[in-house]
């Protein structure tokens, strides 16, 4: 996902893989993500950790109860 921060002054543009796991009463989250002071700067810093971000967030699950 890409994203932007910003209070009218300043601003940080992101990058970020996100997953969910929900395991009844039980969830978790995580996130591989990264900010930079331009688009195309977060994506020019992502472009290199994109497949190791994708390995980390798609192998994640909670534990069976």
């Amino acid at each position: 996902m890409d994203f932007r921060l910003g209070d009218g002054n300043a601003g940080f543009y992101g990058r970020a893989k996100i997953a969910i796991s929900i395991r009844r009463d039980r969830y978790g989250f995580v996130t591989c993500g990264l900010m930079g002071n331009s688009a195309d700067e977060a994506g020019r810093m992502w472009a290199p950790l994109a497949d190791e971000a994708e390995r980390v967030v798609n192998s994640f699950a909670l534990d069976a109860p």
